[in-house]
């Protein structure tokens, strides 16, 4: 249960950490997908503690190497700032997020929240009554700022082509930070940091409304954002090493038919395959699909080939039949199972490998879905990699 609700959690605060602003909290991920796995969680008991953040004055984020320390503004709001430290997330190494929430609560009604929240989860309450009580808080809360750090990027340009190729988004690179101020506050061992916040004038006001009577003390807080920046302290993000593939794939699997497949089968009629791996509840993964394609016809005049595994693929059986249907594919898709997993361990989804008609493994990982352009980029590199 603990897994759970981090998750959901997670993702509610993505959306609000995600670049150009703020973003609408409801459980559709718009620009990343956020899956379970990304999430830390250990076997103990969930606490009240694990879903509300507690107060603080100084926050340690080592994940993504931010300490900052809040001015006497924000000490004094009426609402309440509260520090998520999101570190690596959906990134495999390229991108870590830090976000400061600004949440629509008093001092008071937050830790009596939280004794109610921890007194319902001592009486085994369910989880939809435990999630009713925490949207009590996290139905009223906005991005006050975000501090992001790209690995070996320089410009603004570059924080944003993370983004878009991330999220697998139709956006144009010059204007996706049209929403937010963005500047570039250090660089740490070839992490460029950036500090974002939402421009007042360019507010979603259906977000900003949910705030009801603390309406105006964010906007206040917000508008002297330019100010928190100076009270940042930059280090090193704690970057966890992803597990991933490498040397030989070999896996026995089956299709969404139930049909056996080997991994012989389909690389060995192809001097380079590509391997997507997806999932039924991955946005980035569905919306471009249709696009993967378009890639794999091309790729079959060439003579390569693109398969897709699908993580969920034996649970959520009929979703999958569904999306691909939808999506027009008709590339080969295969459902993860234990054999697949050991050789292709994901942490994330999209993730995407390049293999030679052998099954060994042509350079780095994927993370996060790309344009066509993109991909046939990688391609062109992973060639110049078969002996």
């Amino acid at each position: 249960m603990k897994e759970k609700f981090l998750s959901v959690l997670l993702i509610i605060i993505m959306l609000l950490s995600c670049a150009c602003g703020v973003k609408s909290t409801n459980k559709e991920t718009t620009a990343l997908d956020v899956k379970a796995e990304t999430v830390e969680t250990t076997e103990s008991k969930l606490t009240a503690n694990d879903i509300l953040r507690p107060i603080e004055d100084v926050w340690d984020a080592p994940a993504s190497g931010v300490m900052f320390t809040k001015n006497n503004r924000i000490k004094n709001a009426k609402g309440n700032v509260f520090k998520y430290d999101l570190g690596e997330v959906m990134t495999g190494g390229n991108l870590v997020v830090f976000t400061a929430i600004y949440a629509a609560i008093t001092k008071e009604d937050y830790l009596a929240l939280n004794k109610e929240i921890q007194k319902l989860i001592d009486d085994n309450g369910t989880e939809d009554e435990i999630m009713e009580l925490a949207y009590k808080f996290y139905g009223s809360i906005d991005a006050l700022f975000n501090v992001y750090a790209v690995k070996d990027g320089k410009t603004v340009d570059d924080l944003a082509r993370t983004f878009i190729n991330l999220g697998g988004e139709n956006k144009d690179l010059n204007s996706y930070f049209d929403d937010s101020v963005v500047e570039t506050i250090g660089n740490v061992d070839g992490w460029q940091y950036f500090y974002v916040y939402q421009k007042i004038d360019k507010i979603d006001k259906n977000n900003i409304d949910k705030l009801g009577d603390f309406k105006e003390d964010f906007l206040d807080l917000l508008s002297h954002a330019d100010e928190y920046k100076k009270d940042i302290t930059l280090k090193a993000p704690a970057i966890k090493e992803m597990s991933k593939a490498s040397g030989n794939i070999v896996f026995i699997a089956k299709d969404l038919d139930g049909k056996e497949v080997t991994s012989s089968e389909l690389f060995s009629g192809h001097k380079i395959t590509m391997i997507n791996v997806w999932a039924t509840d991955c946005a980035p993964c569905i919306r471009e699909m249709p696009e993967l394609e378009e890639l794999s016809k091309k790729f079959n005049a060439d003579g390569y080939g693109l398969i897709g595994i699908i993580t969920d693929g034996e649970k959520n059986n009929a979703d999958a039949k569904e999306i691909i249907k939808d999506t027009g594919v008709t590339y080969p898709n295969i459902c993860m199972n234990e054999e697949v997993y050991t050789a292709i361990p994901i942490q994330v989804t999209p993730t995407t490998y390049f293999v030679d008609s052998k099954g060994n493994v042509l350079g780095e990982p994927i993370y996060g879905a790309r344009k066509e352009e993109g991909y046939m980029q990688e391609l062109t590199e992973r060639l110049a990699l078969i002996k």
